[in-house]
């Protein structure tokens, strides 16, 4: 036997939500060892923070027992043991939540181990450690000789979630290295000394306490200054001290074969020095050895190759010149041509980079480089050329680089180009000032030589000169400029400023303020943009901002993404952009959390956003277990953007998404996506939601918290099953945080100011929430005079209107919701023209039920459906629910209530469209009605949204997206949302046209079907593109890029024969025609015919 410690935690943490909206849980229970024994048990104690118990380090208490209560709300728990055990021994962890079965073995093997509970989505983990972990630590590079802390003396102390030797303030600590250097073996070639530190800063040695501040600190070998830092060293959200990781190229010959003496001097006067690791990677650069060449390029688009020369060269570069150009950054050929197309270069002593282009697509192609003097030769090989049309808009993925450390501009620039990473770079301020920003202009005019597009985020309007130094260095790769979060003026997090006295006031006012920035951030000729956590796009298109970029994990994707869409159509915005910010709730680094990225980064791709970057963690981690650059969550969110930008730039989206149905933010409602920001007042949120709608340009009243309007928005939850909507109080156990499906197809939040022409693109829409339905109103089309008229317009181009009798008041107060009866209709209620009766007062007669009629008849309006929406305090919160005294006209009657019979529903025919009414004194949110309104709007979707392409999905976990580049043709985009386990499969059945055929969605993968007349295709691999075009009436073809070996699935309501290349078939209706072909002998570009009705 031997000892083994390790930890066990459990719980979770969000970071931005009122305890009342999240579950509770109890992991009471005890600890089990067969063929072992328990030594020691220590509980585990935490400093609270705002942002989770893993900002400050975690202390162990002496417990001394096996068995335990544990309640978690919102916090985690757990248990340090000290145990004798063998590899085989069988730990049991019992808990009233979760029960596991490991060995030692098991534990070893990857360090640690995650276990979900069995309530799906649940937030909760338990997650095994062995003490102290090191499971998260990056892998060794090739000769790697590593100095962990335990290497050096002196005291070991525990900063922030990181173990490490304690330097104090003009304090040092030494310890051996025993380091083998590698014969370079050759004249030509030269050894160096790859080192990078790794530390985290306290501004005091006893206890965790964030800084920023640039550290002064040198590091020796052998009595020689190898380092002596330039890095500013920060902290965020409060007191998370960034762990940070300096590199520096050393040359060799400071070091020794053997034992070395390296010391770490803090000459610091404030910061206490934490050093983690110290590491050493013994390199040998040879002569012309290839550094950099892409894997992946796209023909007609610039690529560089980087090699090294380490003397004076003359080298002969050779390549297919069918295939391959030489060309320069901007895209310009320039071969060299001399007697037998030989290429001639003298390179300079260092690295050396040209530039070439792709003619023609290529599977693997290599460009030879021979030293005409030395002998010395190298090649670099391109994997993959694709012939892939841009789009009109080209996609961007963002790497985010802060802009506090210029040394790091480089490095990281570089790297984004060696891992093709993406295309833009997001230069964005934190703190430090302490830098010429002429370093900056250099970086940005080196992103623009590269392609690389840019933007850059301030504080608010502040420090112009980094906007300037930017703008001006890119030229023609700006994509945009501004600040972060000037909308969080909508959080409600900050108290009633009490000067609005209506929503109309409310909506003035905050749309000034953000005037006043769009001004300060203004740059010539540059879109000015915001990120908004806040769900206020509509009104940041209003103050005039040109681009948003939304900030996703805050809130449901389901929310913030339907209204990204959404208002870039309706104020014409054809650039939007998600900013992923996986890195606050929930724990991102553990597997889980990065299938959640995954989604984070494809799922606004899906919706048709134009560019996507990550915040914050791509390199550091300043949440729960600290990371930096290649350790675990690093490394793969790095290799998974890698991968979304190769498939981005290698699959161009055409067409635009069907969204068929539009969810109405009606004239003054507030800003609405699901957060719930940390210091809303407690408790009375826990007694009743009195959260404010407009946060701050709201007043302190019971009728402007989250009531009727707001609560219209439970409804979404027949688009996408437990779709959180915070503050809304729903069962917290069953909710799905963060992402959701779309089963009954997508839906976008449309801002009433939206054109006539942008709601004709639309079959139904509803109105859920607060709408003034005012008699003048500005409009963007000049027919119509008021939303009314754009309403009626809509129905009368063969739309299909949801609304209710409130959301016809001309009132722009809550005070309304205090009298229901007092409602002041538009046109004193004479609206025959549109819902084809005449409103009356409030009846006295309360719902009682519905019953369908007419062209609803039969529909079960009874059916109690499976929901997951709770009262905020009781279920007659709300009052009476009313019926509305109406005098028909040309409506008919589709329900009626049940007791008195009288009109509930009204459908009215104008022009090619229905418009219907629901004849209550009461909104769409009202508990009275939570089953009847769901059970209402599933109704008119199965009558009213007819669509000839679409999924059904009966797990309710598939994202599915419908994009159309013409009436019959174009593509479905699917994504399995269940990031619980990896590789996870869903079978839906897609219909395309008059085909019917399963499909299974694979977790992690994105997946395509293409579609054209009554025919549809798709290939085994994701990595394969294909694309529709019907040439007439009786021809389809379907153009196919790819490598090597793959299926095709092709399906054809009719006879046809497919030919593909020598190759023919026969395509039987509702049969599945398998083809395997190998596109390596297509040309890796080929095409697919398919003529209907031949044989």
């Amino acid at each position: 036997m031997y000892s083994l410690k390790f930890t066990v935690q459990w719980g979770y943490r969000f970071g931005y939500f009122s305890p009342k909206h999240l579950p509770r849980y109890d992991f009471s229970g005890h600890i089990e060892i067969e063929n072992g024994q328990l030594e020691q048990s220590e509980r585990m104690s935490t400093k609270f923070d705002l942002w989770g118990p893993y900002i400050f380090s975690v202390d162990y208490v002496p417990y001394g027992k096996n068995s335990w209560e544990s309640r978690i709300h919102n916090n985690f728990d757990g248990f340090r043991f000290t145990v004798q055990v063998e590899d085989a021994s069988l730990i049991t962890l019992q808990t009233q939540a979760a029960l596991i079965h490991f060995t030692p073995r098991e534990l070893k093997a990857g360090g640690h181990l995650v276990c979900h509970l069995a309530e799906k989505y649940s937030p909760a983990t338990i997650h095994i450690e062995t003490d102290p972990p090191e499971w998260h630590l990056a892998p060794n590079e090739p000769d790697e000789i590593r100095m962990s802390f335990d290497d050096l003396a002196g005291e070991k102390r525990y900063f922030f979630g990181v173990w490490g030797t304690l330097a104090r303030p003009g304090k040092s600590i030494q310890g051996k290295l025993h380091l083998k250097i590698p014969d370079a073996g050759s004249d030509l070639d030269h050894t160096a000394i790859k080192f990078a530190v790794r530390f985290i800063l306290s501004k005091n040695a006893e206890v965790n306490a964030a800084i920023d501040a640039l550290p002064h600190f040198s590091i020796r070998a052998n009595g020689r200054v190898i380092h002596q830092n330039r890095k500013f060293s920060m902290y965020e959200d409060y007191n998370a001290q960034m762990l940070d990781e300096t590199t520096e190229l050393l040359p060799a010959d400071i070091f020794v074969n053997g034992e070395n003496t390296i010391e770490v001097i803090n000459e610091d006067a404030q910061a206490s020095l934490l050093i983690q690791m110290l590491r050493f990677i013994p390199v040998v650069q040879r002569h012309l050895e290839i550094l950099s060449c892409p894997r992946w390029v796209v023909v007609g688009v610039p690529f560089r190759i980087l090699y090294r020369s380490t003397q004076a060269a003359l080298v002969k570069i050779d390549y297919d010149e069918r295939l391959l150009s030489l060309t320069v950054p901007s895209g310009t050929i320039c071969d060299r041509t001399h007697t037998g197309k030989t290429k001639i270069i003298a390179p300079q002593q260092g690295e050396n980079e040209l530039f070439f282009m792709a003619l023609q697509p290529f599977h693997r192609e290599t460009v030879s480089f021979i030293d005409l003097w030395s002998g010395a030769s190298s090649a670099a090989t391109i994997e993959e050329a694709w012939d892939a049309a841009a789009e009109k808009n080209r996609f961007k993925t963002g790497i985010e680089i802060k802009t506090d450390n210029p040394l790091e501009y480089e490095p990281i620039i570089r790297q984004v180009l060696d891992r093709q990473m993406g295309n833009l770079i997001v230069f964005r301020y934190y703190r430090n000032l302490h830098f010429d920003y002429g370093m900056l202009w250099d970086a940005a005019a080196r992103c623009r030589k590269y392609g690389l597009y840019t933007d850059t985020i301030g504080w608010g309007s502040l420090y112009p000169e980094m906007r300037h130094a930017v703008a001006d260095a890119s030229a023609d790769h700006i994509l945009c400029a501004g600040c972060h979060e000037d909308t969080g003026i909508y959080y409600s997090t900050y108290s009633s400023t009490e000067t609005n006295l209506t929503l109309r006031d409310a909506m003035n006012t905050s749309v000034q303020m953000l005037r006043a920035n769009v001004v300060g951030n203004r740059l010539p000729g540059v879109p000015v943009a915001i990120g908004d956590a806040s769900g206020g796009s509509r009104y940041a298109y209003m103050a005039g901002y040109d681009i948003i970029r939304h900030e996703t994990f805050v809130g449901s994707h389901m929310l913030i993404l339907p209204n990204a869409r959404g208002a870039a159509r309706a104020y014409g915005r054809e650039t939007w952009g998600a900013h992923v910010a996986s890195q606050h709730n929930q724990q991102h680094e553990l597997d889980d959390g990065l299938r959640r990225f995954w989604l984070g980064l494809f799922m606004p791709w899906v919706f048709g956003a134009n560019f996507v970057f990550e915040e914050d963690s791509l390199y550091q981690n300043n949440k729960y277990v600290r990371m930096v650059n290649d350790d675990y969550m690093t490394r793969i969110k790095q290799e998974m953007t890698a991968q979304f930008h190769k498939y981005t730039q290698t699959h161009p989206r055409a067409g635009e998404p069907q969204v068929d149905i539009a969810v109405i933010q009606g004239r003054f409602a507030p800003p609405f996506n699901g957060l719930s920001t940390p210091s809303a007042p407690l408790e009375p949120l826990q007694e009743n939601e009195n959260i404010l709608v407009w946060g701050r340009f709201g007043r302190n009243r019971w009728e402007w918290g989250y009531r009727q309007p707001e609560k219209g928005f439970h409804i979404l939850e027949i688009f996408s099953p437990g779709i959180y909507l915070t503050p809304l109080n729903q069962d917290a156990h069953r909710v799905r945080r963060v992402f959701g499906a779309d089963p009954r197809g997508e839906f976008d939040f449309l801002p009433i100011e939206a054109s006539r022409d942008v709601f004709s693109q639309y079959k139904l829409a509803l109105m859920l929430n607060w709408h003034t339905m005012e008699v003048y109103t500005e409009q963007q089309d000049d027919a119509c005079r008021n939303d009314y008229d754009k309403l009626r317009a809509y129905v009368r181009d063969g739309g299909t209107l949801l609304i209710s009798v409130p959301q016809l008041t001309t009132r722009a107060d809550r005070e309304l919701l205090l009298d229901m009866a007092d409602i002041r209709p538009i046109y004193e209620g004479k609206v025959s023209d549109l819902f084809g009766v005449n409103i009356g007062a409030q009846s006295r007669h309360l719902f009682s039920g519905a019953v369908g009629c007419s062209s609803l008849a039969g529909v079960d309006f009874d059916q109690e459906l499976d929901l997951i929406r709770l009262p905020n305090t009781s279920p007659d919160e709300d009052g009476g629910c009313f019926l509305t005294d109406i005098e028909l006209t040309t409506a008919e009657v589709v329900v009626q209530d049940k007791a008195t019979g009288r009109p509930l529903v009204v459908r009215n025919k104008v022009g090619n469209g229905y418009a219907y009414l629901l004849c209550v004194h009461a909104f769409p949110g009202h508990e009275a009605i939570k089953h009847f309104l769901p059970n209402l709007v599933i109704a008119l979707i199965d009558r009213h949204v007819r669509r000839d392409v679409f999924v059904d999905d009966p797990s309710a976990d598939v994202y599915w997206s419908v994009w159309k580049t013409a009436a019959d043709a174009g593509k479905i985009y699917l994504l399995n949302t269940d990031w619980e386990s990896g590789a996870n499969q869903k079978v839906v059945v897609i219909h395309a046209g008059e085909n019917n055929f399963k499909y299974t969605v694979l977790e992690g993968q994105p997946d395509e079907v293409a579609f054209c007349g009554n025919t549809a295709l798709y290939a085994d691999t994701p990595e394969v593109y294909i694309a529709s075009d019907k040439t007439d009436q009786e021809t389809v073809r379907y153009s196919i890029q790819g490598f090597g070996p793959t299926v095709l699935h092709v399906y054809s309501g009719s006879p046809a024969v497919l030919s593909l290349g020598a190759k023919t078939g026969l395509i039987k209706p509702a049969e599945e025609y398998v083809l395997p072909v190998n596109l390596d002998e297509l040309g890796n570009s080929t095409e697919l015919l398919i003529q209907r009705g031949a044989s």
